[in-house]
């Protein structure tokens, strides 16, 4: 893909809603472009809980798609690397409850969470040093969360 005109797509966008930016970055990784945003009015990209963000991420998928019909990739929209800090913590927040699964035995249920963030901690807690432990989702919508249990020792126990 074309990061030039990528960086044009999202510069129009800005322009378009008279928003003030300072840089967008492109970063291009396997199937995934990773766009990031660097803005004084952060705030009002991001929106309560990222819903701006998110609006604005799609908004940007639907005219990369119409630009780059025959490209297959996905698409994380950031400003001030706001998602990439998020993501962070909730990894952090996963590996202290894994923890703290691991000394008490007890289930542990993480607040919910997008389905990419899910995604993101399901993988996390597959890795090796988890192999005690195992992971689902449960509810619905926004709702959705992660419970993390104990597997026992062998891993064998679920």
């Amino acid at each position: 893909m074309e990061i030039e005109k990528i960086k044009n797509l999202v510069t129009e966008i800005l322009q378009k809603m008279t928003v003030e930016f300072s840089k967008i970055t492109v970063e291009e990784k396997e199937s995934f472009l990773y766009v990031n945003v660097e803005s004084s009015e952060a705030p009002l990209l991001i929106g309560r809980e990222g819903k701006n963000l998110d609006a604005l991420q799609n908004i940007l998928k639907l005219m990369l798609f119409k630009n780059f019909p025959e490209k297959k990739f996905f698409l994380i929209l950031d400003v001030e690397n706001f998602r990439k800090r998020k993501q962070e913590q909730i990894l952090e927040i996963a590996r202290e409850r894994a923890e703290a699964v691991r000394a008490t035995r007890a289930t542990q249920v993480l607040p919910p969470m997008n389905p990419f963030l899910r995604r993101l901690v399901h993988l996390e807690l597959t890795k090796k040093e988890f192999a005690d432990l195992a992971t689902d989702s449960f509810g619905e919508g926004d709702s959705r969360r992660i419970r993390i249990v104990w597997k026992g020792e062998s891993g064998s126990d679920f």
